[in-house]
């Protein structure tokens, strides 16, 4: 296995578990929701494919991906979480700046911090990685603290693009 793999893996286990930290009691939990996959945007491209088929669109132009969004954003704020994890995908098309605008517009009825991660279809080359960072007003890998866990987020890109610096910021992070 190759270094890189190895610390990927290492950095897996420290997301889930902090060997510093018992476990905490059940009314001291971090209460964590973890979305993906989103894809805002997938049904409009569907919806093209099929000349504006009328059952992914309804009659306020909001798509099925969109309604089952809504729907999720609801359900999850009954919940109560401390924060909202989002792993990637978030629209179906990283130059398509309606449905990103429409996902940032939603995501802001969430009723907790959204930290969100980068998908392939959110940026799978060096300009659309620098728009994620534009739009999203943050690094497309970077990590944060709540409650003692330590979160850290990735971006699998740089795997096939070892000249990047992703590896060094990690180790930053982990070891100062």
């Amino acid at each position: 296995m190759a270094r890189s793999q190895y610390l990927f893996i290492f950095l897996i286990l420290i997301c889930f578990h902090s060997p510093a930290q018992e476990f905490r009691v059940e009314q001291d939990q971090l209460r964590i929701i973890h979305l993906s996959d989103m894809q805002l945007g997938l049904t409009y491209y569907y919806a093209q494919q099929e000349q504006n088929n009328a059952f992914l669109a309804d009659s306020n132009n909001r798509y099925i991906d969109h309604r089952y969004f809504e729907k999720a954003i609801s359900e999850i704020n009954l919940l109560h979480p401390d924060i909202i994890v989002n792993t990637g995908d978030l629209v179906n098309d990283a130059s398509d700046t309606a449905f990103i605008n429409d996902y940032k517009e939603m995501a802001l009825k969430f009723q907790a911090p959204v930290y969100v991660a980068i998908g392939n279809h959110d940026g799978w080359n060096a300009s659309e990685i620098e728009n994620f960072r534009r739009v999203y007003g943050q690094n497309d890998y970077y990590s944060f603290q709540k409650d003692g866990c330590l979160f850290i987020f990735l971006n699998s890109w740089y795997l096939k693009h070892p000249e990047l610096d992703q590896e060094n910021a990690v180790k930053q992070t982990l070891f100062v």
